[in-house]
């Protein structure tokens, strides 16, 4: 299993060779994306669709929502395979270009998860992230970030890095991977983004 101390030393080095190849217009921030989530996690294992979207309501401004409904494998505590995992997630954030190939950006969101099925559990919290954007060429971007979460009795802070390669004018190929210590959880996304 990957572990999270690895997730730093990756996007600092992504981060520091960005520079060198970039060539292309500035970050864009009205999109959405839609593909499959897998969890992986000490207490459950699930898979399923995740849809993200994310508007720049101003120069320096954006706002996200996503939602994610994952069919839970495994979970602790009981035997049962009749299990859903639904996540809501609404935030707001702000942007920065540091330069014309690198941005700064942090949101807060409010997070609202729950189980239904054989389980039945609500839970809800708040979201906070702080990371950077970067170009690297004409068709492909790195991402990283720090995210503290604090849902029910989760409350920990862990590391996210991704990347997203054009495809076509409008549409690319994201992927990202988030990991945090409590629980030893690792989610990983893969999909198809469309700007507008």
């Amino acid at each position: 299993m990957i572990r999270t101390k690895l997730i730093p030393s990756l996007v600092c080095a992504g981060l520091a060779v960005a520079p060198l190849f970039a060539d292309a217009k500035g970050l864009e921030y009205s999109y959405a994306e839609i593909g499959y989530s897998n969890l992986d996690a000490d207490s459950a294992d699930a898979d399923g669709v995740t849809a993200r979207i994310s508007f720049a309501a101003l120069d320096y401004v954006h706002v996200k929502a996503e939602y994610s409904r994952l069919f839970v494998d495994d979970i602790e505590g009981t035997t049962s395979d009749d299990v859903d995992f639904d996540r809501f997630v609404i935030g707001v954030g702000g942007n920065y270009s540091v330069t014309d190939t690198i941005d700064v950006l942090g949101t807060v969101s409010y997070v609202d998860a729950e189980f239904t099925g054989d389980v039945k559990e609500s839970e809800e919290g708040v979201q906070v992230e702080a990371g950077a954007r970067a170009m690297v060429g004409k068709k492909a971007e790195l991402n990283a970030s720090v995210i503290y979460l604090d849902v029910g009795d989760f409350d920990d802070t862990g590391f996210g890095v991704g990347g997203v390669v054009k495809l076509k004018k409008k549409f690319s190929l994201s992927a990202n991977a988030r990991a945090f210590d409590e629980d030893d959880q690792i989610e990983f996304f893969v999909g198809l983004r469309v700007n507008f």
